[in-house]
């Protein structure tokens, strides 16, 4: 009877073991521009933010173990044409980018897709003050050749897509800190950016009070996990981990479990 116990325990030890063990791995490339509180890297060097926390809450469901790899963002696509990343965390849709991206259905046409990860809005920011340190009176009403020149943004930014089109002249840096600090330094002319990095940064002791968020917003976009075309991850794997990311963004409760970090 006792050896009987003892293999049932150890039977009943592996099968729960088991889904650890058979967890498969999926390799996601994120972006080590501070993209706060969305995707970030932390004190640890670790991929953080909202965004991971839904990515691999929804993957480890799943069975599936997620290994981040921060990296500059130009590397991510470059990692992903070659297939040495199954995936990048997280990007907007772009034509280009589907070329060797798969995206969920409907990415390419949706304002709002049900397989995002999260919805991001852009806005304008422009100094409190001009150059002759009088308030600043330029409002953004919502059309692109009213925002202030020069317009200043992260190289990254898919949005710079929609300023080319217009043919309007943007400069780019590679991190919206040096952004804001031109801002800052030049008091002209504005600073395209995510809501949540602006409103981060302008709490800051050096731009608070000396910066303002334009209260017309510029655009949202959505952002989503995306996979190499080149990925172990079959389709139909890809399509079950897209409606479990929608499934954890819209439980609220999870969502204000994860929100209490930021």
């Amino acid at each position: 009877m006792k050896i009987l116990k003892n293999g049932m325990i150890a039977l009943f030890s592996l099968f729960l073991t088991a889904p650890l063990l058979a967890a498969k791995p999926i390799v996601i490339c994120t972006d080590t521009n501070f993209w706060y509180p969305f995707t970030y890297v932390n004190h640890k060097q670790n991929a953080a933010g909202l965004h991971i926390d839904i990515i691999s809450t929804s993957l480890q469901k799943l069975g599936f173990q997620p290994i981040y790899r921060p990296n500059a963002w130009q590397s991510c696509f470059e990692q992903a044409k070659a297939g040495t990343v199954d995936a990048i965390a997280t990007a907007s849709y772009q034509d280009e980018r589907a070329v060797f991206l798969n995206y969920p259905e409907g990415a390419a046409v949706d304002q709002e897709s049900p397989w995002r990860v999260m919805q991001v809005n852009y806005v304008v920011v422009t100094s409190l003050f001009n150059e002759q340190g009088q308030p600043n009176t330029q409002l953004f009403n919502g059309h692109l050749d009213d925002i202030p020149h020069p317009i200043r943004m992260t190289t990254h930014y898919a949005i710079i897509q929609d300023f080319k089109r217009a043919g309007l002249p943007i400069k780019t840096n590679e991190s919206s800190l040096s952004n804001f600090k031109h801002l800052l330094k030049d008091h002209n002319g504005s600073v395209i950016d995510v809501e949540a990095v602006a409103s981060y940064f302008l709490k800051q002791p050096e731009f608070s009070h000396k910066l303002m968020i334009q209260k017309k917003s510029l655009s949202n976009k959505s952002y989503y996990l995306v996979f190499s075309k080149r990925s172990q991850i079959k389709s139909e794997e890809q399509m079950l981990i897209w409606q479990e990311i929608a499934n954890i963004r819209d439980d609220s409760v999870l969502m204000a479990e994860f929100l209490k970090k930021y």
